[in-house]
């Protein structure tokens, strides 16, 4: 399976271990989503994940609505990505799975410059 799941007291995190975040792999995402509780923090470890699908952003902005979702280790390519499409107001940035066990290094303010 291309996803991994450590699940807490503290929350669950989804480890994505693909480097296309394919169509499939959002179906598999959405289901494994539906059958974890709705109170419990998420976490997306997209720390090998150098493409996302279109439909990734969509279940980003509709996932957020109903679950308390996080990322975590993004690539800046991805950041940046988030950033520019405004898709990274769904959902915190953390730097790290600890950080988002601890609530702890949310990215905010991200500014970006062209050089």
């Amino acid at each position: 399976m291309n996803i991994s799941c450590h699940e807490n007291s503290k929350g669950c995190i989804l480890r994505l271990h693909s480097s296309i975040l394919t169509f499939d792999l959002v179906f598999k995402l959405k289901k494994i989503l539906n059958e974890l509780p709705s109170d419990l923090p998420i976490a997306l470890n997209l720390q090998d994940v150098d493409y996302i699908c279109v439909e990734f952003l969509e279940f980003l902005r509709e996932s957020s609505r109903f679950k308390s979702l996080s990322l975590t280790s993004l690539q800046s390519e991805l950041l940046v990505l988030l950033n520019l499409t405004k898709y990274d107001n769904f959902a915190p940035i953390f730097l790290s799975d600890v950080d988002f066990l601890e609530q702890k290094r949310v990215l905010l303010n991200r500014r970006f410059s062209l050089l």
